[in-house]
């Protein structure tokens, strides 16, 4: 029993120490790495073997399927490209029965000459007849612009004895503020008539602009200098609108190939209408009408009340004559 308690634990010791170095033994063994590497080796060349063998295989049942694929596919695309162009020479072809029945006049129209009608707008016969009161209005409005500024400042000078100095500063800035909101104001009035009823409506705002003129042309005559001096602008601001409209009314009922002259047509009525009659008609009036000694005030009055008039007039008759249906 002694022996067996004192001899227990070297015997333990010893089986550690085994277990250790066993291990290490046969690792170290070449004959048992030969034989290690060459079971690799055939195990290796029998991979490699069998995945040649098989992607030869691969590749020619790939192959196979892939041309009977393609051949289907190219088969199934020619039988629906035959299919679609025949059913759009079927179409074709129906339409041009459709428009021998119904004959060159009568019948249903073709759809390319609707499509090119809608699209090329106004025809040129058309619109060049259409714009004629409208250069008409934009002229009067010129020729009034240069009647009131031309004489306007001589006005209060002259019967309201103002000074030179103050009336050219108090009449530049109000001057410059309204008639330039008021081609701002008549820009965005004519953008939006468009949107809701084309170049009509637009036509409709300078009818609204020049009716509001005709009080402003009584002002004109007022015994007030103030009031005198305030209507000079308001005239100028609502002259703005008018020849906002007036020019984008232009633009729409010309033909898109033909804006460039309509515009240099409108800038020569202008200069020659408003720059060469508008004065002289104020001193016109004012010599043989009313006298020398009525002043200026009632034949710039006249001046204004007449010429938007004439534009009214004109306004209605277009409108009366050209304007769509639906407006």
């Amino acid at each position: 029993m002694v022996l067996l308690l004192i001899g227990a634990p070297g015997l333990l010791w010893a089986l550690v120490i085994l277990a250790i170095r066993e291990p290490v033994r046969r690792g170290a063994d070449p004959t048992a790495v030969d034989g290690a590497s060459a079971g690799s080796r055939r195990t290796n060349d029998a991979d490699t073997h069998g995945t040649n063998a098989a992607s030869r295989r691969g590749a020619d049942v790939a192959s196979r399927r892939g041309a009977d694929v393609a051949s289907r596919r190219g088969a199934d695309v020619a039988s629906s490209h035959g299919a679609n162009i025949a059913g759009k020479r079927g179409v074709t072809a129906s339409d041009a029965t459709v428009a021998q029945h119904d004959g060159p006049t009568g019948g249903r129209t073709p759809r390319t000459s609707v499509a090119t009608a809608s699209s090329s707008g106004p025809t040129s016969a058309t619109g060049w007849v259409q714009v004629i009161p409208i250069y008409i209005v934009v002229a009067i409005a010129s020729l009034v612009d240069n009647a009131v500024g031309a004489w306007a400042p001589t006005l209060l000078t002259r019967e309201f004895h103002m000074d030179r100095a103050q009336v050219g500063m108090q009449l530049g800035l109000m001057l410059t503020a309204a008639f330039g909101g008021g081609v701002l104001i008549g820009g965005w009035l004519a953008d939006k008539a468009g949107v809701s009823g084309g170049w009509s409506r637009k036509l409709l705002v300078c009818l609204v602009a020049g009716a509001l003129i005709l009080p402003v042309a009584a002002s004109l005559n007022a015994g007030n200098a103030n009031l005198v001096m305030l209507s000079v602008p308001a005239y100028f601001a609502l002259s703005g609108i008018v020849t906002a409209c007036g020019f984008s009314a232009i633009l729409d009922v010309v033909p898109n190939r033909s804006r460039g002259l309509a515009m240099s047509i409108s800038f020569f009525l202008n200069v020659a209408v408003g720059g060469a009659v508008g004065p002289t008609a104020v001193a016109m009036f004012s010599e043989q009408l009313f006298g020398g000694e009525s002043g200026l005030g009632p034949a710039i009055a006249l001046t204004v009340a007449l010429s938007y008039g004439t534009a009214i007039v004109a306004l209605i008759a277009s409108l009366s004559r050209f304007r769509p249906r639906n407006l």
